[in-house]
């Protein structure tokens, strides 16, 4: 079993992708969004997906951030971007990922390859700081610019 921690969930389509790939290859497996609306219950339902079964669980807004200090673990993605967009639960253990700014790479070079060009991100938010991380890692030479937003 899998699923999302995040507020609001209704309108993510994201189970109908999830549970369609399990039918597909033929898993017993089902995806559940769970609507979690406070922090205190966020650490609730960390604390309950091992006890419940979970093989994993994707993080969403609001709780990419608030997650990670409920976390056993996390891996060099998550320690650089400061947000976790998914968990693994390894025997007793909550280890949070993020892949979010991988896909992105991913898509710009279906389109145009990287090597030796220069990427100016807008803005640093979450998906902004996701994408600028494997950016700078990749092993292309280039340059990355961020430009500073102005304060009003």
């Amino acid at each position: 079993m899998t699923g999302m921690l995040g507020h609001p969930v209704a309108e993510n389509s994201i189970d109908r992708m999830f549970d369609a790939v399990y039918a597909h290859y033929g898993l017993p497996w089902q995806f559940w969004k769970n609507d979690i609306a406070t922090q205190a219950d966020l650490a609730l339902a960390v604390q309950a997906l091992w006890p419940l079964g979970y093989a994993g669980m994707c993080i969403t807004v609001p709780w990419k951030v608030a997650v990670i200090p409920l976390l056993d673990a996390v891996d060099a993605d998550v320690e650089a971007i400061g947000a976790a967009n998914y968990m693994t639960i390894e025997k007793d253990r909550l280890i949070g990922h993020n892949n979010d700014g991988k896909g992105v790479v991913k898509a710009i070079e279906k389109v145009t390859p990287l090597a030796g060009q220069r990427v100016v991100m807008l803005g640093a938010g979450g998906a902004g700081r996701a994408s600028g991380v494997p950016a700078v890692w990749q092993p292309w030479q280039g340059e990355v610019a961020v430009p500073e937003a102005p304060r009003c």
